[in-house]
């Protein structure tokens, strides 16, 4: 059944649901050789939103936008480059890899001023062949390109990560999952260097890293903006910081849909009293993730992705600790996410910049005592 579908619709990705309980290698290599792509439990499917999130992946992973103007004159391409017809939904591709790029063909790229999209697999190709032809230039021209290339490439080992989670055919791939790790903190460290060493970063940043409307999905643009707080803050545990970040939400995964949901929309009102118990064990969840895939988490790390939602006044979770307890890294993470999530446009709202968002929020959180003061105090002085 599953080599029929695969021969008559070779683009398709298969996921193939069994019933609870582990995998031997021989059953999953019989699965994998039959062309199953994906192997989840019936557990996934109705009780985390797993599948959810694969969706989304699969559908938004196989192409990634870029700009015309990255593209760099009289230069050999190593990547296939395609537009997006919106009426028919086809992807047609207009430039062929390995073809040298005119001036008339940025040109008239440009002068379309429509997206151009690369296949994500090419994304290596596309960050190898700006730093060919750009070499470590950190011009006013040349720094967003190689910022832009250094998050597509951060965001996509990113997502390859999460894709371990919820294909149990990887479930014994510790050394994959600890690769994907390590991968995931070099690149993103780079790439928050990158963008703070810019004459204007918050403009890089806004300009470069538009991620998804969601709460795992958003992942990557998140890393970047505590990365770039955590420079200019002078954080102590700043690598520990960014992987604390890339780590906090991960746990959302392991929840029914419609809380997760509930997360992305920021509304919890229709959620019973068992499923704000559930989502706010997510930071311990979080790191189980982890730790279950036998990938090994610092200390630190741990201590700041558990402390992200707590509160000086008490009422955070999971654990309510005492002010003396909290953080200044766990709290400029959740206090960014809050952030966040105001300025992500929404259906019939004026969009509100993160300048203004966040002076809003300094302005009301000095009265309130849920944070640092000497934190809200240090972030109101940078915008």
């Amino acid at each position: 059944m599953i080599q029929s579908v695969k021969y008559f619709h070779r683009q398709t990705t298969i996921l193939v649901f069994t019933n609870d309980r582990a995998f031997d290698e021989t059953e999953i290599s019989f699965l994998k050789q039959s062309g199953a792509q994906i192997i989840m439990t019936i557990h996934d499917l109705w009780e985390t939103s797993r599948v959810e999130y694969l969706m989304i992946e699969i559908i938004r992973s196989s192409f990634v936008p870029i700009k015309a103007e990255d593209l760099i004159e009289n230069t050999e391409v190593p990547f296939d480059i395609y537009h997006f017809m919106p009426l028919n939904k086809k992807w047609i591709k207009i430039f062929l890899k390995n073809r040298t790029l005119s001036a008339d063909h940025k040109n008239s790229f440009v002068n379309k001023s429509s997206e151009l999209y690369i296949k994500r697999d090419d994304v290596v190709y596309y960050r190898n062949y700006l730093e060919k032809f750009l070499g470590q230039s950190l011009d006013s021209k040349s720094l967003p390109l190689r910022i832009r290339a250094e998050y597509l490439a951060f965001q996509s080992v990113f997502n390859q990560l999460m894709m371990t989670f919820c294909d149990h055919s990887e479930a014994n791939s510790y050394e994959h999952g600890q690769e994907l790790l390590k991968h995931c903190e070099s690149l993103c460290e780079n790439m928050v260097h990158m963008i703070g060493s810019a004459p204007d970063p918050w403009k890089v940043l806004n300009h470069n890293l538009a991620g998804e409307y969601g709460s795992v999905e958003r992942t990557p643009a998140r890393v970047a903006m505590v990365g770039i707080f955590a420079l200019h803050l002078g954080i102590d545990l700043f690598k520990e910081t960014l992987m604390a970040t890339l780590i906090n939400n991960t746990g959302l995964i392991e929840l029914k849909y419609n809380i997760a949901r509930a997360v992305k929309e920021q509304n919890f009102s229709k959620l019973s009293d068992h499923e704000l118990e559930l989502y706010r064990s997510h930071p311990i969840l979080s790191t189980n993730l982890f730790l279950l895939r036998k990938i090994p988490l610092d200390e630190k790390v741990k201590k700041i992705v558990i402390g992200t939602h707590e509160l000086a006044d008490g009422t955070g979770f999971p654990h309510q600790v005492s002010r003396d307890k909290l953080m200044i890294e766990s709290q400029l993470i959740q206090i960014l996410e809050i952030i966040d999530y105001q300025v992500i446009p929404k259906m019939g709202q004026a969009k509100k910049s993160f300048n203004e968002a966040l002076k809003e929020f300094c302005q009301i959180e000095l009265t309130r005592g849920r944070f640092s003061p000497e934190l809200i105090v240090n972030l109101k002085k940078l915008v």
